[in-house]
């Protein structure tokens, strides 16, 4: 009987430790809620903008990116199977870059897409918005056809390989008055391989407008034969080192030929920052040499003969080298 008591004493003390530290730990959660709240709240009205305040902080951004802040593209976190800059993602509508670099890269079971630009294209507000177009407009058009692609392959049988895009913008010449650009273009559709071309644009500050390389002359025939002569030695020269191990007779006579003008992309290259004083001419796949061959990219001095060509609006944006 002494045992039973002892046994149901001990059990009731255990119960009345248990029922004590049930009571103290409500207590502390009652004192702990009204804080943990207040901290919270203060905590989201520090992080939180005021209604209408948007505009201010995205100019606040801005600032700090214009000061050098700004992430590198490269190491921009990915969510969703998107990288992006701090203000973009790839499907973003409107202007998704406040100013500087913009890079995007968004892979899906469809498709991969990135878009790029640097910072001086960035900085142009005009630019800007016109490169943020292209992509977006780029991006579409690939949805559109990777869509597409997939419903073939699948009712071919056949399996469906990722369509891809890659677009890449970079400076070629940064003068007072303009800015000169380039873009190495990489897609696949399908196919053994995927293929790549060229874009250029010049834009013009003071007014504001972006132009075709050619638009700067206003005699193309004669810019034509003003730049065979050095442009199809050039190429030749870099041919004959790239075709050092290859038989003759294993080139193809369309790649023995010097393409015209026409089949090539334009660059406004300076080597002063003052005045254009060169030109670029990039051969695409397939335009020179086959695609094992590569892109081939001459430089063209600028010369009296090719001066003449310049239309006399832009004759002061030309220099001789």
């Amino acid at each position: 009987m002494a045992q039973v008591r002892r046994l149901v004493s001990i059990r009731s003390l255990a119960h009345m430790k248990t029922m004590l530290r049930k009571d103290m730990a409500m207590r502390l959660a009652s004192v702990a809620k009204p804080v943990i709240g207040a901290v919270v709240y203060l905590a989201l009205c520090a992080c939180a903008p005021d209604a209408g305040s948007n505009d201010a902080a995205q100019a606040g951004q801005g600032d700090a990116m214009a000061a050098g802040k700004r992430a590198d593209a490269n190491a921009a976190p990915r969510v969703g199977g998107v990288r992006a800059s701090a203000t973009a993602r790839a499907g973003d509508s409107a202007e998704t870059a406040l100013s500087g670099a913009f890079a995007v890269e968004e892979t899906t079971e469809l498709y991969e897409f990135e878009y790029a630009w640097p910072e001086a294209a960035g900085d142009e507000p005009g630019l800007r918005a016109l490169l943020d177009r292209r992509r977006q407009n780029s991006l579409e058009l690939l949805q559109e056809n990777a869509t597409r692609g997939r419903a073939d392959a699948r009712d071919s049988g056949f399996p469906y390989n990722r369509y891809l895009l890659r677009v890449n913008w970079e400076i070629v010449a940064d003068l007072p008055d303009y800015l000169s650009l380039s873009a190495r273009r990489s897609s696949y559709t399908g196919g053994a391989h995927g293929n790549y071309g060229f874009n250029s644009l010049i834009w013009d500050r003071k007014s504001r407008t972006a132009l075709k390389p050619e638009s700067f002359f206003s005699d193309m025939a004669a810019l034509e034969d003003a730049v065979r002569e050095p442009f199809c030695t050039g190429l030749q020269e870099e041919r004959a080192r790239r075709r050092a191990d290859v038989d003759a007779e294993d080139i193809a006579d369309d790649f023995r030929q010097c393409p015209p003008l026409k089949d090539m992309t334009i660059l406004l290259g300076s080597s002063s920052g003052r005045r254009f004083n060169r030109l670029g001419l990039l051969a695409g796949p397939y335009v020179a040499g086959p695609f094992s061959e590569g892109a081939y990219e001459i430089d063209v001095p600028i010369t009296a003969a090719i001066l003449e060509a310049v239309d006399p609006r832009y004759r002061d944006a030309f220099a001789l080298r």
